[in-house]
């Protein structure tokens, strides 16, 4: 199997490819500047040299004794770098003087430049590793020569310390890379080490920041919000395996008991009657728990995307209140429908009308003759506001923290009551990215207060 490379190691071969060229590229341009300063340098040098001889030729144009002297003088001075070469011409091509040889490096000079009209003083070119200057003086032609070989010494000096640079720096490059790759990868392997050794039932082990903000710190935060989230949602499912495991154990044993005091003796066919019928009371509230605690692992588990869709939530509280209706009315309880209002929300149909059945079903149950239901539905940033408010016994300032605890009975529960259906309703609530909240008026009774987000078609519909 091809092995394949590590994080590390790439990241330091680009590092180190990047840096290389970079450094070529720099190196490049550098040894293209100092050639193209060192020709500067060779034509300026050349120049002055030609300027010299046509000084020497306009001073003393009657003494060619005196010009050869100087001239002489003037190449002896630049023996020892430049080896400098000067031929004297007259007007018509012939050479009149000439100092150190120029054949070996040229071929003859050619003066029809000179001839035409508005042409140049001077006339420079390369010719065998030598610069050439041939230009006007008083008296004819000055074809002045300097070897190029001490600038491209100097040229390739230039180019020897740039390959040692550059070499210098692929290896110095390749070391920071890697060391850079380390550093920067170091808190990676710290939250990798971490979270090989967190045991996420215990809350005290979170992955380690450095407090500089960065990208690693975000993904540092992100794992601890996760971390948070299913130690809590661990926390959830302990308390409720605990709890639906006594809550449905309370029915399996009395079933049980019932059962095992009945075969100690025979029964009349009444007596056995009247202990089934108690039998199927217990079956009954087992079944209700049991497909109650599926619903709250189902509402838990989120929403399925084949059934979301945009919900009018009027039309929903509509349908239960319709349903409730009647069971109220029964009990003499008056149930005031709301206003007509308008408000979209994405989610489950289905879910939302069992979130709204399940508050008035409480409302309903906490409530007796004489007393009221009424619905009040207010909009504002966004978000759906829907109460369901009750006169009804209300709940008392302990059981306000606990009403949506699984299995949690407050004072004065009824005794079908499972402690499950407002768990049920939040659950739902948070699948739509919403919450459920709950007041106790001085007057009494109770509200309970829906908070969905609208769906948004619905808020630009509003905006």
């Amino acid at each position: 199997m091809k092995r394949r490379i590590s994080i590390r190691a790439r990241w330091a071969l680009r590092y180190s490819a990047a840096s290389l060229g970079l450094i070529l590229t720099l190196s490049l341009l550098g040894h293209q500047l100092a050639q193209d300063a060192l020709d500067r340098m060779a034509v300026s040098k050349l120049e002055q040299y030609g300027v010299t001889v046509s000084e020497i030729i306009a001073r003393h144009a009657d003494e060619p004794l005196v010009i050869a002297g100087l001239i002489e003088a003037e190449i002896a001075g630049s023996k020892e770098w430049d080896e400098l070469a000067i031929e004297l011409y007259d007007r018509d091509g012939t050479v009149t003087l000439q100092r150190d040889f120029l054949a070996p490096f040229s071929a003859n000079a050619d003066f029809e430049w000179a001839r035409q009209d508005s042409s140049p003083t001077s006339q420079i070119t390369h010719r065998k590793g030598r610069l050439e200057r041939l230009a006007l003086n008083p008296i004819g032609f000055t074809r002045t020569a300097m070897s190029l070989e001490p600038f491209t010494m100097a040229l390739t000096s230039v180019e020897n310390i740039l390959f040692v640079l550059l070499v210098a720096s692929m290896l110095l490059s390749g070391l920071l890379g890697w060391w850079q790759a380390r550093l920067s990868l170091r808190p990676i392997s710290r939250i990798v080490e971490t979270a090989r050794a967190i045991d996420t039932a215990a809350g005290d082990q979170w992955m380690p920041t450095s407090g500089t903000k960065d990208e690693l710190d975000v993904l540092a935060l992100t794992l601890n919000d996760m971390l948070q989230r299913i130690r809590s949602g661990m926390d959830r499912m302990r308390r409720f395996a605990t709890q639906a495991a006594h809550e449905l154990s309370t029915p399996l044993t009395a079933s049980r008991t019932t059962i095992e005091v009945t075969l100690e003796h025979d029964r009349t066919p009444e007596e056995y009657r009247k202990v089934l019928e108690g039998l199927l009371v217990n079956a009954e509230l087992l079944s209700d728990s049991i497909h109650a605690t599926l619903d709250i692992a189902r509402s838990e588990a989120g929403l399925s995307a084949d059934r979301v869709a945009d919900v009018d939530l009027h039309e929903v509280l509509e349908s239960v209140i319709e349903f409730f209706e009647p069971i109220a009315e029964e009990r003499g309880i008056a149930m005031k429908r709301p206003a007509a209002f308008h408000a979209v929300v994405r989610g489950d149909r289905m879910w939302l009308h069992r979130m709204i059945s399940g508050l008035l079903d409480n409302a309903v149950k906490y409530s007796g003759r004489g007393d009221e239901i009424s619905f009040e539905y207010l909009q504002r940033a966004g978000i759906a506001e829907l109460d369901i408010r009750d006169t009804g016994v209300g709940i008392s300032a302990r059981d306000r923290d606990h009403v949506f605890e699984r299995f949690y009975r407050g004072d004065g529960h009824p005794d079908s009551s499972l402690g499950l259906g407002l768990p049920l309703a939040m659950e739902i609530a948070r699948a739509h990215s919403g919450n459920i909240q709950v007041e106790s008026p001085e007057r009494g009774g109770s509200i309970f207060r829906i908070l969905l987000p609208l769906s948004l078609t619905a808020r630009l519909g509003t905006a």
